[in-house]
């Protein structure tokens, strides 16, 4: 093992450098590459234990996790349907409150084609296995009766308080006790009591009657829970 004393005849001209490179080396060689790092740690835990399930994702928009869910997972044979939930119209509008906590954030980002989304995802999945669910899904009418079975892997990936409420109130429910679940923006919404998403979160957990247990860390806002049915 490499330690500082290894390091005390090389100068520190040479040591920046190498952190430089260090450092560009390990950086994030594309905008998806957390969550694909989450489905590649998933990937040995589900192998073994087999949950059985949807993939359902809150927050689609062009479907580029789906699509990483469906390269990595896929072969294993656990997942059921892939189930997308967007308005595809981009970020609805604001409370006084959500846009307060969100300056960077504005009605109308992450507007998204459906035809282009459904059209790739029904060749690349089948029409049996792929669903988009199109509305604002914080509306029970606009959901079309979905999550309708058992969810092994559920996404949310929203910005809106309202919009991550609805999708955990949609989700846990749902979720095979086993299954895996992502929120992308875990450490956003900081409120002066700590963070919102853990608090909204949690007290979900504890309406639905459902037990959380930590899995990892996405940086720089991902986190992911295993969810277990807090009866057994």
């Amino acid at each position: 093992m490499r330690t500082h004393i290894d390091d005390l005849s090389t100068s520190i001209d040479t040591l920046s450098a190498e952190i430089a490179e260090l450092a560009d080396r390990l950086d994030h060689q594309h905008r998806q590459q957390r969550k694909v790092q989450f489905f590649l740690d998933i990937r040995g835990y589900l192998a073994m234990n087999k949950p059985v399930g949807d993939y359902v994702e809150f927050g689609l928009y062009r479907a580029e996790m789906m699509i990483g869910a469906h390269y990595i997972l896929d072969h294993l044979g656990l997942i059921r349907r892939y189930v997308g939930f967007d308005n595809f119209a981009g970020e609805p509008s604001m409370t006084p409150s959500e846009a307060a906590r969100l300056p960077f954030i504005a009605p109308g980002d992450y507007k998204s084609d459906e035809a282009e989304v459904r059209t790739f995802l029904e060749k690349l999945l089948g029409n049996d296995r792929a669903k988009l669910v199109v509305g604002d899904f914080r509306k029970l009418e606009d959901r079309d009766g979905e999550p309708a079975q058992p969810v092994v892997v559920g996404v949310i990936d929203c910005n809106l308080e309202s919009s991550i409420e609805a999708a955990l109130r949609a989700l846990l429910p749902r979720m095979t006790s086993g299954g895996v679940l992502y929120l992308d923006d875990f450490f956003l919404n900081l409120t002066a009591s700590g963070l919102w998403h853990e608090q909204a979160l949690f007290q979900a957990a504890n309406r639905f009657g459902r037990r959380l247990v930590e899995f990892n860390t996405y940086p720089p806002c991902g986190r992911a829970f295993l969810v277990f049915d807090a009866s057994k």
